[in-house]
């Protein structure tokens, strides 16, 4: 069976690739063909301009599809067969549904980030791990504004959201959030006013993240030299992506829930 499902897996992804190099193909075709016109018979730009539209089409209608339809069915092949068994052995009680993902409802109790007026999510993955619950899921929020000069998306958040179930009784609100760096975007992530910023004592983390918390007891309390540590452990590893581009990210301890958010700006 596993046999089957690789020999299909590379099946798929060859396809995939040969559509692709065709699909280049014929986009360099056309090029060539408005390139070498235009040089050798500038006078019939018309018609050089036609036969590279015509190359080009026949790539954009026949081919490019079929490399996202082939890519389409490689992941739904991987997701169908390969990740649940990988799940199993590391998680308990563990479901992963690709095709749905966290509610609005879910990503708006978790206050990290503002909502915008659009938001898609997916790859849904849920279970148990040493006794702690969790659901996680890659979430797109952005917001869509119409104006006179034309449509615009404003970019919130992209990325993984993970929501843990700590079963603490301990009641409080601790926002933790990365500071910003020079992005060149907006920072839409939820934070409290400046008279409820908390200064830690460990000077590495206060480099690195801005504390937010009902009363500094909390932040104290909650956010432990070992926490604090593991935080630090986690920016370095996530904080950036391969090209070293800056990553926002937040957590966030209140009353039994903790909730973590990364971008990826992608599927994860």
């Amino acid at each position: 069976m596993i046999y089957e499902t690789i020999n299909k897996l590379n099946n798929l992804y060859e396809k995939s690739e040969r559509y692709d190099l065709i699909s280049k193909i014929l986009v360099g075709v056309g090029v060539a063909w408005l390139l070498f016109g235009m040089m050798i018979m500038p006078e019939m730009l018309i018609f050089h301009f036609g036969g590279a539209i015509f190359w080009w089409l026949v790539s954009a209608m026949f081919f490019a599809p079929e490399v996202k339809r082939s890519m389409n069915s490689l992941r739904s092949e991987y997701k169908d067969h390969f990740l649940p068994g990988m799940l199993e052995e590391n998680f308990e009680n563990v479901k992963f549904e690709y095709w749905v993902g966290l509610t609005e409802m879910e990503v708006m109790m978790t206050s990290l980030y503002k909502l915008g007026n659009r938001l898609e999510s997916e790859d849904l993955l849920s279970g148990d791990y040493k006794g702690v619950s969790f659901r996680q899921a890659d979430v797109h929020i952005w917001k869509h504004i119409e104006t006179e000069d034309g449509d615009q998306d404003v970019e919130h958040f992209d990325g993984r959201i993970i929501m843990f179930d700590t079963q603490s009784d301990y009641v409080s609100s601790v926002r933790v959030i990365s500071k910003p760096r020079t992005s060149g975007k907006g920072d839409y992530r939820l934070g409290y006013d400046e008279e409820h910023k908390v200064e830690m004592e460990s000077v590495e983390f206060n480099e690195l993240f801005t504390v937010y918390a009902r009363t500094g007891h909390d932040a104290f309390y909650m956010l432990t030299p070992e926490l604090m540590e593991r935080m630090i452990t986690i920016w370095k590893k996530y904080g950036t992506n391969e090209k070293n581009q800056y990553r926002d990210m937040s957590f966030h301890l209140r009353d039994n829930k903790f909730y973590f958010a990364v971008e990826n700006g992608g599927s994860t």
